[in-house]
């Protein structure tokens, strides 16, 4: 840390910036009465004393008392923007020619520094509060025009609010249209392809190669969006955008490029069956947003003349805004897109931006939840609903009242579940941790084995996703219409049988062929049908097909995650824990009743029936998060209010506590180790 200067000799520095910045020479010279009115404010405030006391220090006259370049270039070069712009946070944004538009001397130099320096990663510019130039801002600041600060607080939430709403935009575009790429593939291809086989009309195989072609295919184009459009696009941005909000400068991370291949790509990655999220990847889209509108310009232009947010902390703050909103737009919580932010990214938070993003993420949340209303599960517009039924906004919650119930010896049990997520979440994160080291030396110098890889793992997850249903699914009878949860389907495969109990689905189909939405909420919500006899006691998923899919999924998960392709480790995740937890709350209700199918009344129905397994499928999920993310405080809030399940914060509080506790031990946090090996920085 520098020696502290006299407060004198600070405000002679500031005067000379002034003089060469915005303020006349002859107004601010000694004696002026621009010059006394300043000292008596100082002298008011206790801040000013004269430069020349006997107790300063010759050092430190030697430093403060330089040349005037020098005072020029440390006051008037203090933030570069990406195009070698001079920004001060005094005057905002200056231009090319420097402070002020002075003659120019130094300012060739000042810019090839920026140019420089923007080429590694960069510390970012903030105001030092308990700086005596922040005083003297603050200070200043008191002749300003009540209109003139009222317009700047006008504006400033007037950008907010283009900040919700673009970033709302983005989650409407990837979430629409990978839903009616989901829905073309399946229902206008794969299924009918299936009913020709099964009539004999189609050699067998060809649905397998026509799935395998047309994921291929979405794989390819998300590759392309990273390989050639946007290296930085590839993951799920969360990593850079964490960067960003703790001081770190990433190049290219927040552009507008960056931005449109983020939002191709991932649209892609998620409708081609790779156990990939888009939820990642909204997030970082809310962050690019938030910093173009801040900086009302692109790398192709400006488009706006507003020069007030041309700073480095404004632009923090705005970054800050967008990831909030973005986490409200892709799970529907808006207050853990606030809390996920405060704990996880900014490292500069004051009062105020608490109220700005709380207000983005109000706004995001309810325009994605009011235009999404009016699309239905397979991506069609259905104008009938459209803004008729706003009360389940989470992205897992449903309009019907649903049974999240438990008991005081549950928790024991959730505290075994959150030991269990923070096991599998540290074995996860290593794993994943040594994949990403032998990527980064074998294979992302080259941009033909990053597309190789892509389209390996690509055919391996289709062919895992058709094979396992086919050699390991069980059919199973379907449930009535009026027993089916709001958003999920029932998947009949090859499943053919049809008898006195109806229509029959495969179990692990079911998971498989639809989307994370769907199988988790599946997950969630379905229960026992207590009208089946005891010979076809419906049990929704059974032990072996829990098993079987978490096994598979987890592994797929952890090679998919770091591929070259945009993607996010949320709701794989959540996927993963919500089919360990299920499977626990199954045993667990198996050990108690001795079967699931053990004791009946006599008509025939199940009579003592107390576990529910979705409430453990909840747990589980955010336990598994939590142990891959280390995230706890931000989580209990996101889980909650995207499932609508308050009644289960306590249970869920416990668990990611237990999980977060016990991944630790192990190691990092999966974003750590991703910010460590491939954006090549030191974690302390």
């Amino acid at each position: 840390q520098p020696r502290s200067r006299g407060l004198g000799d600070v405000y002679k520095r500031q005067r000379r910036h002034w003089a060469r910045s915005h303020v006349q020479v002859n107004d601010i010279a000694p004696g002026s009465e621009y010059d006394r009115r300043t000292q008596q404010r100082l002298k008011r405030v206790g801040m000013f004393h004269d430069g020349d006391s006997s107790d300063s220090d010759p050092e430190q006259e030697r430093l403060v008392g330089g040349e005037e370049e020098e005072d020029t270039a440390s006051f008037g070069a203090i933030a570069g923007g990406d195009d070698g712009s001079v920004v001060d946070p005094e005057v905002g944004y200056v231009g090319d020619d420097g402070a002020g538009g002075g003659d120019g001397n130094g300012v060739g130099e000042r810019k090839q520094f920026a140019v420089e320096q923007d080429n590694s990663f960069n510390s970012i510019d903030v105001d030092d509060f308990c700086s005596a130039v922040h005083q003297l801002r603050q200070i200043s600041d008191l002749n300003a025009k009540r209109s003139k600060v009222n317009r700047g607080v006008a504006r400033r939430w007037l950008f907010l609010f283009g900040v919700a709403v673009l970033t709302s935009g983005a989650a409407i575009v990837i979430t629409w249209a990978a839903r009616l790429i989901m829905f073309a593939k399946f229902t206008k291809l794969v299924n009918p392809l299936i009913e020709s086989e099964m009539q004999g009309s189609l050699n067998l195989g060809v649905t397998c190669l026509v799935y395998i072609g047309f994921n291929l295919v979405l794989v390819v184009l998300a590759c392309f969006t990273v390989i050639f459009g946007s290296r930085i696009a590839a993951g799920s941005g969360i990593p850079e955008v964490r960067c960003w909000l703790n001081g770190v400068k990433i190049r290219h991370a927040v552009r507008f490029k960056t931005l449109a291949m983020k939002v191709i790509g991932v649209i892609g990655a998620s409708a081609s069956g790779l156990p990939v999220g888009k939820e990642g990847p909204m997030i970082h889209s809310g962050a690019v947003v938030g910093a173009g509108i801040s900086q009302g310009k692109t790398t192709i232009g400006k488009w706006s003349k507003v020069d007030k947010f041309r700073n480095d902390k404004a632009k923090l703050d705005f970054i800050a805004c967008g990831a909030a909103a973005g986490v409200s737009a892709a799970f529907g919580a808006p207050i853990g897109g606030v809390l996920f932010c405060l704990e996880e990214g900014a490292s500069w938070w004051h009062p105020s931006l608490t109220t700005q993003t709380f207000f983005c993420t109000i706004m995001a949340c309810f325009i994605t939840t009011i235009v999404m209303s009016g699309v239905d599960d397979d991506g069609l517009w259905d104008g009938s609903s459209f803004a008729l039924n706003l009360s389940a906004p989470g992205t897992f919650s449903t309009t019907e009242s649903l049974e999240f119930y438990y008991h005081w010896w549950d928790l024991p049990i959730f505290i075994v579940v959150g030991l269990l997520g923070g096991l599998f979440g540290a074995a996860f994160n290593n794993a994943n941790h040594k994949i990403l080291l032998w990527r980064k030396k074998h294979i992302e110098r080259d941009s033909c084995r990053s597309l190789f890889e892509a389209v390996c793992v690509s055919v391996l997850v289709s062919l895992v996703a058709f094979g396992l249903p086919l050699f390991f699914g069980e059919c199973v009878p379907m449930p009535d219409e009026n027993k089916r949860i709001e958003g999920t389907s029932f998947v009949t495969f090859y499943c053919a049988d049809v008898d006195e109990n109806g229509e029959y689905y495969n179990q692990l189909a079911t998971l498989t062929f639809t989307g994370f939405e769907s199988a988790i909420k599946q997950l969630f919500y379905f229960n026992y049908d207590e009208e089946f006899s005891a010979s076809v006691y419906y049990t929704a998923f059974s032990d072996a097909t829990l098993a079987v899919a978490f096994i598979f999924f987890t592994l797929l998960t952890c090679i998919t995650f770091g591929l070259s392709v945009p993607a996010g480790v949320f709701v794989p995740s959540l996927m993963c824990g919500a089919l360990m937890g299920r499977f626990v709350g199954q045993v667990y209700d198996g050990i108690l009743q001795g079967s699931y199918a053990a004791d009946y009344n006599a008509t025939g129905f199940v009579s003592n029936y107390t576990i529910n397994p979705g409430v453990y499928a909840v747990v589980g999920a955010a336990s598994m998060l939590g142990g891959v993310t280390h995230m706890v405080i931000s989580l209990t809030v996101i889980v909650v209010e995207c499932t609508d399940g308050l009644n289960l914060a306590l249970p869920i509080m416990f668990a990611l506590f237990v999980a977060k506790w016990t991944s630790s031990r192990f190691g990092h946090g999966l974003y750590d180790r991703y910010e460590c090996t491939r954006l090549s920085l030191i974690h302390i």
